[in-house]
């Protein structure tokens, strides 16, 4: 009598899924918990007829079984209500102690991880914004010029040149900084792919939990369901509060502070030297400004347009030509090398872009650093509780996919 109770308790409780939106985590996949109550009722209904079967027939090692399967398919139940209770019962729990308005475990995960990739994205605008200014920087030279009629020579200074091997660190540090994010938002991404994964094989893993001879496998599929919506984003949010205690880096450290000291300040006026027009004007032949000045100057001439147009052409060519192009060009090139030596040193300037980038590179370093370990503890937690929970319900503890995947 207690055995057929117990059945028919267990064949309400099947039924009862045919309205599960009772059940908020699991209403995106009411249809397919519509295969658990029929696989429960088929159970049931197979050992209902095995006990009147070894009744009738007198047939104790048919009783034997059924009593057995009927305390597993109790214990099944039993193992289903508490999942039920935890999947729902850790949302809840997040909504209710929840600061940040998260609804659930999952949100409160993912907004960790996203938070982190917020800071590496702005660091990273930043290190691009650093390898602009030191480009320029060490691409920054110009030549002075000193002439004497046709004879010349110059002098030709960089004095950033040297900048160029800080880019090297900097291209290293970037690196870092997208390796990070990339960590950062496939973790995002898996907290979403886990948490539909887990809810949507979930009334699967219950259907073979409650068959008998599938139990085991039924069990280890709970297990992996528990891990992917439960335990891997609760370790993604361990592994956050861990990393903000653990972390030295602060917001602002990741952050420049200051791109002055970078910049490429040319004073004004330096930057007309390299307008279009006076290059053009510059480099303009001796012959053409001899045909410009000496044209209008011969037509107007009281001695005759020939003689003055010998006279003045050579003038132009030879004597005018030269001096005013070796005087203009080392009006600048003294223009420049007043600004460099006004200017300061460039190992002074150097020293003050060091004190900027070095603890920028510090932090990074951390961060970076940091969140390889995120990984590494995210998957060992994930995995650990995966088979302690299969182990604990009498599924597999091997979980030989898992174990050639770790």
């Amino acid at each position: 009598m207690r055995r057929t109770l117990f059945l028919l308790l267990l064949l309400a409780f099947g039924l009862s899924f045919a309205n599960i939106s009772v059940f908020g985590s699991i209403q995106q996949n009411s249809a397919l918990w519509m295969i658990f109550p029929v696989i429960l009722l088929i159970v049931v209904l197979i050992l209902v007829m095995m006990n009147m079967a070894s009744t009738a027939l007198n047939m104790p090692q048919l009783e034997a079984w059924a009593r057995i399967e009927i305390r597993e398919l109790i214990v099944s139940v039993i193992i289903i209500i508490a999942v039920l209770a935890i999947v729902e019962g850790s949302d809840l729990a997040i909504a209710l102690s929840s600061y940040s308005g998260s609804s659930s475990l999952l949100d409160v995960a993912k907004n960790s991880v996203l938070d982190f990739s917020r800071l590496l994205e702005d660091s990273y605008k930043d290190a691009i914004k650093v390898s602009h200014y030191i480009t320029l920087l060490s691409g920054f030279s110009f030549s002075y010029p000193v002439s004497f009629y046709y004879f010349s020579t110059s002098y030709m200074e960089a004095p950033y040149s040297a900048y160029g091997s800080m880019l090297t660190t900097l291209y290293q540090a970037m690196q870092g900084l997208s390796n990070s994010i990339l960590i950062y938002h496939a973790i995002a991404l898996l907290l979403d792919f886990f948490a539909y994964i887990g809810l949507y094989l979930l009334p699967i893993a219950f259907s073979l939990r409650v068959i008998p001879y599938t139990r085991s496998v039924g069990t280890t599929l709970i297990a992996l369901c528990l891990a992917a919506y439960i335990i891997f984003p609760f370790s993604v949010y361990l592994t956050a509060q861990l990393h903000n205690s653990i972390s030295t880096a602060s917001a602002e450290d990741l952050r420049i502070q200051s791109f002055s000291s970078m910049k490429l300040n040319i004073p004004f006026g330096f930057t007309s030297i390299c307008k279009g027009w006076i290059k053009d004007f510059t480099s303009t032949p001796g012959e053409v400004w001899g045909v410009v000045i000496c044209t209008p100057l011969c037509l107007l001439s009281l001695f005759g347009y020939a003689a003055c147009w010998a006279s003045c052409w050579n003038y132009v060519t030879t004597v005018f030509y030269p001096v005013a192009i070796n005087m203009g060009q080392s009006l600048y090139g003294m223009m420049f090398l007043g600004y460099t030596v006004l200017g300061g040193s460039a190992g002074q300037k150097i020293s003050l872009i060091y004190g900027v980038l070095f603890p920028y590179f510090n932090a990074i370093n951390n961060f970076v650093m940091l969140s390889y370990i995120d990984v590494i503890l995210i998957s060992t937690i994930t995995y650990v509780g995966a088979k302690s929970i299969s182990a604990a319900l009498g599924g597999e503890y091997y979980l030989p996919g898992l174990q050639r995947l770790v």
